[in-house]
């Protein structure tokens, strides 16, 4: 009799723990969606020119790094303005104020598709975290690259 107690609190446990185990991956689903369709939401209402980008009005502010070193010499200068320009249907706008703004657009659409995956299984597989890592490293990548090609 003991023996069956012992083994049902046990189970208990465990079970409570495998719960919290999988809550706090599908928690960080749903913040990393929720940032990832604001960005687009927000790219969405810029309304952005290849020299400047404002939101209702409103200009942001300028890129301190850029006025003292110059507009090539920001890696993230334009991405923005060049993000909203792809997901407004400028792909020629977007790419010459800053080429990885497309690349942007597409990891931050690629991203809301796997996290959607992920709460729609309700588990956080292997295949979704090695394609996380894979659009992590595409991100860091891609700007990379754009810069050299900006800089050369």
């Amino acid at each position: 009799m003991l023996l069956g107690r012992g083994c049902v609190k046990k189970a208990r446990e465990h079970s409570g723990h495998a719960r919290r185990a999988t809550a706090a991956p599908l928690r960080d689903s749903w913040t990393s969606l929720a940032i990832l369709a604001g960005v687009l939401a927000l790219a969405t209402l810029l309304e952005a020119t290849p020299r400047e980008a404002s939101l209702a009005g409103l200009r942001a502010p300028p890129c301190a790094l850029r006025a003292v070193l110059g507009e090539h010499a920001c890696p993230g200068c334009g991405l923005t303005r060049s993000t909203s320009l792809v997901v407004r249907g400028d792909l020629a706008g977007s790419l010459s104020v800053h080429p990885a703004g497309a690349l942007v657009a597409l990891l931050c659409l690629a991203g809301i598709v796997l996290h959607l995956h992920i709460l729609i299984r309700r588990r956080r597989t292997a295949t979704h975290v090695a394609l996380l890592r894979l659009g992590g490293r595409l991100f860091v990548l891609g700007l990379v690259a754009a810069c050299v090609v900006r800089w050369i």
